[in-house]
């Protein structure tokens, strides 16, 4: 089994889960750009818990007032990329059914992996949604 499941089995205590999620530079401009704005619209963290160590990208303000992300604003986000032949990362897509509550914070052209942008992820596991805690975490937890 892959992922943050076996990770955290053996750490029932952790809080939160961290990592970062990639779009690679072949990715169409203009879907890259909505998905980017998007993600720091309904996901941004106005915490400056985390920064990039190199400049990150400039995008539009962070949603201080967040409205509510239902399914048909995240249907419209994948239609939006579609419509430049394009999917929703299926890393970003997975979190964002996973975890309504997962913040993300700078994203940055990595140089040295090919100018990926790469966007930090937070994903409180209290906020998981019931059924994939249930599915991905707590059926990983193994004895001490």
């Amino acid at each position: 089994m892959a992922g943050a499941g076996p990770h955290r089995g053996s750490r029932p205590d952790v809080r939160y889960l961290f990592g970062k999620v990639t779009v690679y530079p072949h990715y169409d401009a203009e879907a890259r750009r909505l998905l980017m704005t998007f993600l720091h619209r309904f996901f941004g963290s106005d915490s400056p818990l985390l920064s990039a160590a190199s400049p990150p990208i400039s995008l539009s303000p962070r949603g201080s007032s967040p409205r509510p992300l239902t399914p048909r604003i995240t249907r419209f986000c994948c239609d939006c990329c579609a419509s430049g032949a394009r999917t929703l990362p299926p890393m970003i897509h997975a979190y964002m059914r996973l975890c309504p509550a997962m913040r993300v914070f700078d994203t940055a052209v990595n140089r040295d992996f090919g100018d990926a942008y790469e966007t930090a992820v937070l994903l409180p596991v209290g906020e998981i949604r019931a059924e994939k805690r249930e599915k991905y975490l707590e059926k990983t937890i193994v004895a001490p």
